[in-house]
This record gives structure tokens, sequence and C-alpha cells, in this order.
């Protein structure tokens, strides 16, 4: 609405301004809100390569592995010292909807690269390795 408003004609900070919201709205502790913001996200990507670069470019690859690696850290009232707990971890639906949407990116060749992050530094290694012993075989 504001890039309209405000004749924005970037397509990439348009595209840019879609995706934040539609990120907010996975992260919601309202499963039914999270699912929603995660489907119409997919279809977005499915539909607009512009919103497709947009988050292959603007660091979403990096935020779903805070989400997914990350438990949310609370201050306990008791002590100054923080805790974390699984009651406090991410919820499942909102893991499962942002590696929903990392799935549809995945679905088109072009431009993964930044998708690379979350591969295990290991398993890409091996993974890397098998192909270059497979080629000199």
């Amino acid at each position: 609405v504001i890039g309209v408003r405000s004749k924005v004609e970037d397509a990439s900070v348009r595209a840019g301004a879609a995706t934040e919201s539609l990120i907010q709205i996975i992260h919601s502790s309202n499963e039914k809100e999270s699912k929603s913001g995660s489907k119409a996200l997919c279809e977005l990507v499915e539909e607009n390569s512009q919103i497709r670069n947009s988050l292959l470019s603007t660091g979403f690859a990096q935020l779903v592995l805070h989400t997914l690696t990350s438990n949310t850290q609370i201050e306990t009232k008791s002590s100054s010292s923080y805790s974390s707990t699984p009651e406090n971890s991410t919820p499942i639906f909102i893991k499962i909807g942002l590696l929903n949407v990392i799935l549809k990116l995945s679905e088109e060749e072009k431009g993964l690269e930044s998708l690379i992050i979350l591969i295990p530094g290991k398993r890409l290694k091996d993974s890397i390795n098998g192909r270059i012993q497979q080629t000199l075989r």
C-alpha cells in the first residue's frame, strides 16, 4: 500500500516490503495466521519472480537459519540470568512454514547460492568431495 501510494517504482523495494510483512505473519504465535502467511508467501514466490529474487537477495535464508537454530531467550524474574527452555523455543508450525517457503524457492534452479548457508558445512564438504571423486573415475 505504501509503495503504491508513494509511487515507489523500484520493483525490488516493493517486493521487499511485501515479503517483510508476510514473514512477520509467518512468525505469528497464532498457528492459523502463521500458516496463512506461509501459504501466501509460497504462492507469491511461485507467481512472481521479483518476490522470489527479493527473498533470495535480502537475507531470508539467514533469517530461516536463525529461526531454526536458536531459541527465544527470556529473562527470568528470579534472577538476571537468561534461560532457554523448550517452551520458549520457536513453535514447529513457524519452522515448517519457513521451510515450505525455502522449498518453494528451491524449485527453480536459478539463484540458489544464498540458500547454501542452510546446508551444514560437513555435509556440503562430503557432497562436494563425493562429486569430485565421481568425476575423477
